[in-house]
């Protein structure tokens, strides 16, 4: 999502969140996972039409011109965007970050 962003801020709309943050995690999954679930299972989880999510997945691809992996100066500054506006004691408590 962050490549959208910094390459049209317009493409990311209250329309369209949902699409990009569930396709944006679909690729995520697949780009870093040796065992991945196939689109079929993830429309059926999400009550989506597998047409749906294949689109937004293509669509995602073609806009960040097929370009998914990000550096890790890049990955840092997003952990740290997302360290400082969760309350820490919410986020250890779900484990999403440790002390």
């Amino acid at each position: 999502m962050s490549k959208i962003w910094n390459n049209n801020k317009r493409l990311i709309t209250i329309e369209n969140i949902q699409q990009l943050v569930i396709g944006s995690f679909l690729i995520a999954h697949k780009y870093t996972g040796d065992h991945t679930y196939k689109n079929k299972y993830w429309a059926q989880a999400l009550g989506i039409s597998i047409e749906t999510i294949n689109s937004w997945e293509s669509d995602i691809l073609k806009t960040v011109n097929f370009e998914i992996f990000v550096d890790s100066e890049v990955y840092y500054e997003i952990e740290d965007i997302f360290r400082n506006r969760c309350d820490n004691e919410v986020a250890v408590s779900m484990g999403c970050i440790t002390n």
